[in-house]
């Protein structure tokens, strides 16, 4: 079900369209931004590359996909991580096993910043000349 709504940010008008679908479904295109926020670390690495692709095929030019993850080697519980294995197949992924997922999806690393609770804000963009 597509659930859309605009919302104030700040009190001002700022525009933010929301969906609930599944991950692999294909995403609206032509937002400024894309999302995810403890959404990579429930899946293996295909499926979290599948994500990833989604995102990228919707982004156009100019647009940035944020990740937000718990972060091993930054916080992330290993306890976490064991769980996230037996419960789901996932895991708790450095800075730069992400960033190799995201490479492998056409996005780069724009800036990686630690944002709270052991989680980092990744900030990913469509490579050059990649067309998907």
């Amino acid at each position: 079900m597509l659930e859309a709504g605009l919302r104030a940010h700040t009190g001002a008008a700022a525009r933010c369209l929301t969906w609930r679908r599944s991950f692999f479904d294909p995403l609206p295109t032509g937002a400024d931004a894309y999302l995810l926020s403890d959404i990579l670390h429930d899946w293996d690495d295909d499926h979290a590359r599948r994500i990833l692709d989604g995102c990228r095929r919707a982004a156009t030019p100019g647009a940035t996909v944020v990740v937000v993850e718990p972060v091993r080697d930054q916080g992330a519980d290993t306890t976490i991580d064991l769980f996230m294995l037996m419960c789901f197949g996932g895991r708790e992924r450095t800075v730069e096993e992400l960033t190799a997922l995201a490479d492998g999806s056409g996005l780069t690393l724009r800036a990686a910043s630690p944002v709270a609770d052991g989680r980092t804000a990744l900030e990913l963009v469509p490579s050059d000349g990649d067309a998907r």
